[in-house]
């Protein structure tokens, strides 16, 4: 991949980028993990691969996306991206060339069939 300008008009996805914070418990002592927003960015989001499986007689399924965005620095894979209200994990997260222009951020999300 090489490092090519970042197209602003292809940056039309709005993201939340979240980390980890302490985890609290409900009035039933189960455990909530917590989040907290770091930014908000433009990006471009694009589904790559997508799997089923079943687990418990429930069929369940995996989508991966590329996750692209003008460089920020401090994104682990120990964050999470909101992206239309839905979860994306991030797994990893590539300087192109290392030169601090643009991100690619490669994620996974879980689908739960209804």
């Amino acid at each position: 991949m090489s490092a090519l300008p970042v197209d602003s008009g292809s940056l039309r996805h709005r993201i939340d980028i979240e980390k980890r914070t302490d985890d609290t418990r409900d009035s039933f002592n189960n455990i909530i993990k917590g989040y907290e927003k770091v930014r908000s960015a433009w990006s471009r989001v694009t589904p790559i691969t997508g799997m089923e499986r079943i687990e418990a007689d429930r069929v369940e399924g995996g989508l991966t996306h590329r996750v692209v965005m003008r460089y920020v620095s401090g994104i682990t894979p120990k964050m999470r991206i909101i992206h239309r209200g839905r979860i994306l994990e991030i797994r990893s997260v590539v300087d192109i060339e290392e030169m601090r222009r643009q991100l690619v951020i490669l994620c996974t999300e879980d689908v739960k069939a209804d």
